[in-house]
C-alpha cells in the first residue's frame, strides 16, 4: 500500500498469519520484529522500507480481516463500498469499487428513499460480477507464492 502527498510516501507491509497473534498492542519493538521476521532477507525495495520501520515516528501495526458474506443486503440495511465488495484488504482498489458500487446501487433503485428494501439480487447482480473480475485480476500475492 503506497501514499503519496507532501513529499512523502508511505508504505504497508502485511503479512498473513494463521489464527490469532499475540502481541502487546502497545509493544513496538515488539511490533517491529515481528515485521522484521517476516520480511528480512527478501531484498530489493524491503531494505530500504525495513529501514523505516525502525526509525519512523507514525509506525503503525495493527491487523486487517475480511468477512465474505452471502448477500450484501438484508433488509433496509445495505453494505456498500469496502464493507461491501471489498476486492482484498491490501489490493488498491477500494476507492474505485466504491464509486461504481454505488453508481450500480443508484442505477438499481428508483431515486426516492426506499419504503422497502431493494431485493438483495438486485444488488448483488448488479455489483458481483464487477467485484470478481477485479478478484480475477489481482496478482497472486507473494505468501501464496512462497508456499508454493
Amino acid at each position: 500500500m503506497l501514499n503519496d502527498y507532501d513529499a512523502r510516501t508511505d508504505i504497508g507491509l502485511a503479512f498473513r498469519a494463521q489464527g490469532e497473534i499475540e502481541y502487546d498492542y502497545r509493544g513496538r519493538a515488539q511490533q517491529r520484529g515481528m515485521i522484521h521476521k517476516h520480511f528480512d532477507g527478501l531484498g530489493w525495495k524491503v531494505l530500504a522500507a525495513l529501514e523505516h520501520v525502525d526509525i519512523d515516528d507514525d509506525f503503525y501495526f495493527d491487523r486487517i480481516n475480511q468477512i465474505r458474506m452471502p448477500s450484501w443486503s438484508k433488509g433496509r440495511v445495505v453494505l456498500v463500498g469496502v464493507a461491501g465488495y471489498c476486492v482484498s484488504p491490501v489490493a488498491g482498489m477500494g476507492g474505485s469499487m466504491v464509486i461504481i458500487g454505488a453508481g450500480r446501487i443508484a442505477e438499481a433503485s428508483d431515486g426516492t428513499v426506499p419504503t422497502r428494501p431493494l431485493p438483495s439480487r438486485t444488488i448483488t447482480t448488479n455489483c458481483t460480477p464487477l467485484s470478481m473480475r477485479f478478484r480475477r485480476g489481482l496478482p497472486v500475492m507473494a505468501w501464496q507464492r512462497l508456499s508454493q
